[in-house]
């Protein structure tokens, strides 16, 4: 079963979101499902078989729709994956393969790439998703990306509570990490590709990092004092990761965005310790 979630605005909305219908559709069997859940102003033009989309009229934060989506499908497997990347022909097998190996994992992810493109779209790239562009180590894993994720059902449906509220995936994570339930990372890829331009980068990390400060269980006020350390250890800890895997100089090339970007984070950080989460759903 597999869900892709999908939202609008973007330079060329349809254009990714076709590449990666037809990758999945080249590896899914016949008792596989394949479902898009979209809440752009108009309903995108699905041209791939066997796609089942579910289209809201109203705005949708991308946790509402992929849990939506999940409970309009059946399959002991769900994977998930953003209509902004593009999976790898071998996907699929390689994420069944996981989940073979690590039967106690309730969660297996897999690496994010891109290619080599502006300094703004790799900007993006590395604040999303740098900690796991290629090459990782297979196996436990802390975290995993929500760009390229799969789960067992099972282990899943048992956080009701938390798909109803329509909560991030890292939540779930956290929760999974606190009862000793394990994650895995596998050798499964996917391909980002940006479509948004800097002025909606910059609101969309302000408003991530708002809601993922008003989700948390800590003490708002010295954690929104911290916030202001922020920009500058988020940035040495993607440096660090992207020199140890051999991107140093196209990390240094975007230096510029990634801080600025990161520094959007951090004030919505300190806005969502303080005020609580934005009102209102936001697209990107």
């Amino acid at each position: 079963m597999i869900v892709t979630s999908y939202q609008s605005p973007s330079r060329e909305p349809g254009k990714t979101l076709d590449e990666c219908l037809e990758s999945i559709a080249l590896q899914v069997g016949p008792e596989d499902e394949i479902v898009v859940a979209d809440c752009s102003p108009v309903a995108p033009e699905i041209r791939v078989p066997r796609v089942k989309l579910i289209h809201f009229s109203e705005k949708r934060p991308v946790p509402e729709m992929r849990w939506a989506a999940l409970r309009a499908t059946s399959g002991d497997l769900v994977a998930a994956v953003e209509s902004r990347c593009v999976p790898d022909s071998a996907w699929l097998k390689d994420l069944a393969e996981a989940h073979a190996k690590y039967p106690d994992a309730a969660g297996i992810g897999g690496t994010v790439s891109a290619f080599r493109s502006s300094a703004l779209d790799d900007g993006l790239y590395f604040c999303e998703y740098g900690h796991y562009a290629p090459p990782i180590a297979a196996g436990p894993s802390r975290e995993l990306s929500g760009a390229n994720l799969s789960y067992k059902r099972a282990a899943l449906e048992k956080e009701s509570d938390l798909l109803d509220a329509g909560c991030w995936e890292t939540l779930i994570h956290l929760r999974w990490r606190d009862r000793g339930i394990p994650l895995a990372l596998s050798r499964a890829d996917v391909r980002f590709v940006n479509g948004m331009p800097l002025a909606v980068i910059v609101r969309q990390r302000f408003d991530y990092g708002r809601n993922y400060a008003a989700s948390r269980s800590v003490p708002r006020l010295p954690f929104a004092a911290a916030s202001a350390a922020l920009p500058f250890l988020l940035t040495w800890r993607l440096a660090r990761s992207a020199g140890g895997k051999g991107l140093a100089g196209r990390f240094l090339r975007c230096l510029p965005y990634v801080f600025l970007f990161n520094l959007a984070w951090s004030a919505g950080e300190f806005c969502g310790y303080l005020f609580g989460p934005a009102k209102g759903a936001r697209i990107y």
